[in-house]
């Protein structure tokens, strides 16, 4: 889940903001370091370029971030909507409404249960 204050950030820089706090702690500069090898780069530079917002994110990435921070993609993905259309709002609230595949297993044990009758 992600947190309210996001939401307040300026929508350009949310993606930024959500991976700095997700990294940061006494390790900041090691998991910053295993990110970036994570993403195939040799040196942390353009990651750091990332999370001071001087750089937007490519879409590439997205996945191995999310899995990086142990997050679902549905957290990730609307945060880089944002990023790259920081005017459009109603996109960005689109991609919020995604279901992480948690919530959709349950929506689709709940369409079983429900939709079983109607066959």
């Amino acid at each position: 889940m992600i947190e309210e204050w996001i939401d307040q950030a300026p929508p350009e820089k949310r993606l930024s903001y959500f991976i700095e706090s997700e990294l940061s702690g006494d390790d900041y500069d090691e998991r910053l370091e295993k990110l970036a090898k994570t993403l195939g780069y040799t040196n942390n530079a353009i990651v750091k370029r990332w999370v001071s917002g001087k750089t937007k994110i490519p879409l590439k990435h997205i996945t191995a971030i999310s899995d990086f921070l142990n997050c679902d993609i549905s957290v990730v993905l609307p945060l880089w909507l944002s990023q790259e259309l920081p005017d459009d709002w109603r996109l960005y609230s689109a991609g919020a409404r995604m279901l992480s595949v948690w919530e959709f297993m349950l929506v689709d044990v709940a369409r079983d249960i429900y939709a079983h009758g109607e066959e």
